[in-house]
């Protein structure tokens, strides 16, 4: 585990990144990333089920990173994330995420391209009320989602 900050003036508790190692880290990252993006990008009436996860076909194959709190009472909480997928991963999925959205032919095959795996960054987001202590945080600090 790698602490990036020490305990800020805010009270949060010291921040440290991981990588999810079993199913329990997974399922607390999907719930993260339902609250964040529900509540920021949906009706409130969508967080009513009982447990709402943000999932999809990727889950499983990625790495996924989770920032991690360590709160004032000693419990730790999952406060931001990000999806990692490796390029070797997807070419035996079918294909990366963005693919749905995006033709990446020329990224992925361009002339230009340099030696070396793609990784693509996605599903990220970051409790809103640790945005600003995740500054530092390479492409997390700042972006909702």
């Amino acid at each position: 585990m790698t602490v990036f900050n020490e305990l800020d003036a805010t009270g949060r508790g010291r921040l440290s990144i991981r990588l999810a190692q079993d199913e329990t880290d997974l399922r607390a990252v999907q719930r993260l990333r339902a609250k964040v993006f529900f509540s920021e990008f949906r009706r409130p009436e969508d967080l009513a089920a009982a447990e709402v996860l943000d999932c999809d076909r990727f889950d499983p194959l990625c790495d996924t990173l989770m920032v991690m709190a360590s709160l004032p009472n000693g419990e730790e909480q999952v406060v931001g994330t990000y999806r990692l997928l490796r390029e070797s991963i997807a070419q035996v999925a079918g294909g990366f995420y963005s693919e749905n959205e995006f033709d990446l032919a020329r990224i992925r095959g361009g002339a230009g391209r340099r030696a070396g795996e793609l990784l693509e960054l996605g599903r990220s987001c970051v409790l809103p009320e640790f945005r600003t202590g995740l500054s530092g945080f390479p492409c997390v600090g700042g972006h909702n989602g």
